[in-house]
């Protein structure tokens, strides 16, 4: 967002007209000054009447007007106003408050964004963020992408701003209406020349989002991995979130959702069958064996994989940390004499897939060796090797 008003202001030569000036000439022009090097001279002046630059005391418009200001100077919206409201104003490219505290998440611009008046200043905003204003009636608004301009001595909301975001904004005689479509948002009374906000407003709409925004079907809200429960629990806490409960739904006809069930579910296993089917009597009889990674978190001894061996008949499991997948043949060779000299038992069969790290000349010669069978799974049928996947589904959640 910062980038993108940043951006536009690049384009507009860092610097954005704040207020709209009206400036024409009158029917006797004013001799006070009467050529362009006086005028030079002279607007360096501070004037003691009105506390304005560019003129002397006895030159004031105020004066020689009993006090009002005349048409031939620029009219500027930002000196005509008491400092509490926030002004309606045709001319300024954003909305600007010049008060920290009106930020309710105030962001610091890192190129600080240079803000033209039409008296010449240049004034820097060093910040963006939303306000949210409070009214007479006890009703607030939200305002959104408002620029920090320290220097400012009044708070401006730009039209221009408001029609970008779709707001609809009609004229009266004495009132200046904003509508979102044929929604009334607010309506301003003019006080004098200006439009100060004094109105009533619709607490549901907010100036910084202008168009009704569209939640879109179910489905769509579904795809985006949001449960049918999440989207029940959205509509109702979510004020003014149309969200489009009657098409496109989740479950028209089936509780089945294609992307859940490619995504989420796990492949059923295969039917039970007594055919070749080693039922363990005892401790060792037979060992369930397996390997999980590269994990994506590295443990404190550099380790990437897991190796598993479960005992079927009790169950207990053995995990061992590696740090690669070779070292699975020493961790067996561990809790090979580890396990038959505690359980007073010997290893008479261990089943795993048909991984290189378990199908290879030295783990064959260890279980030829030690009389061991090595059962292994059919290619790419994981199911046949159950127990080990499971567990490693149970360590990976509970980890």
């Amino acid at each position: 967002m910062l980038r993108r008003e940043y951006e536009g202001i690049v384009k507009q030569e860092f610097s954005e007209v704040a207020l709209q000036a009206a400036k024409y000439k009158s029917k006797e022009p004013y001799q006070g000054w009467k050529g362009r090097k006086e005028h030079k001279k002279k607007t360096n002046f501070k004037c003691f009447h009105c506390n304005r630059n560019g003129h002397m005391k006895k030159d004031c418009w105020k004066i020689r007007n009993g006090g009002k200001e005349t048409m031939n100077e620029q009219a500027f919206s930002s000196y005509e106003s008491n400092t509490c409201g926030w002004i309606l104003d045709s001319g300024a490219s954003s909305h600007m408050s010049f008060k920290e505290d009106d930020f309710r998440n105030l962001k610091a611009i890192t190129t600080p964004i240079n803000i033209l008046v039409a008296n010449g200043a240049k004034l820097e905003a060093i910040g963006i963020g939303s306000v949210h204003m409070k009214i007479s009636n006890d009703r607030n608004i939200r305002v959104e992408n408002v620029l920090y301009v320290r220097d400012l001595d009044k708070r401006l909301l730009s039209i221009s701003a408001m029609n970008e975001k779709g707001l609809k904004v009609v004229f009266g005689q004495a009132t200046f209406e904003i509508k979102n479509g044929d929604d009334h948002i607010i309506t301003v009374a003019r006080s004098g020349k200006l439009f100060i906000i004094n109105g009533q407003i619709n607490e549901h709409a907010f100036i910084g989002k202008a168009q009704k925004e569209k939640g879109g079907s179910e489905q769509t809200w579904h795809a985006r991995h949001c449960s049918e429960q999440k989207l029940d629990q959205l509509g109702q806490s979510v004020t003014g979130y149309d969200l489009d409960r009657k098409s496109g739904r989740v479950h028209e006809d089936t509780d089945i959702c294609v992307g859940c069930m490619e995504g989420k579910a796990s492949k059923k296993p295969f039917p039970l069958s007594t055919y070749g089917q080693v039922m363990s009597a005892r401790i060792l009889e037979l060992v369930h064996s397996d390997i999980m990674g590269p994990m994506k978190t590295v443990s404190q001894g550099n380790s990437k994989y897991v190796a598993t061996f479960i005992d079927d008949f009790s169950r207990f499991v053995k995990v061992y940390f590696l740090k690669s997948k070779a070292e699975v043949v020493d961790a067996f060779m561990e809790y090979k004499s580890l396990m038959e000299n505690q359980c007073d038992s010997r290893i008479k069969c261990i089943r795993s897939d048909n991984g290189t790290e378990y199908v290879n000349r030295r783990f064959g010669n260890i279980c030829r060796k030690s009389g061991i069978r090595h059962q292994t799974t059919v290619p790419y049928s994981p199911q046949q090797n159950g127990i080990a996947e499971r567990m490693n589904r149970t360590i990976t959640e509970r980890a």
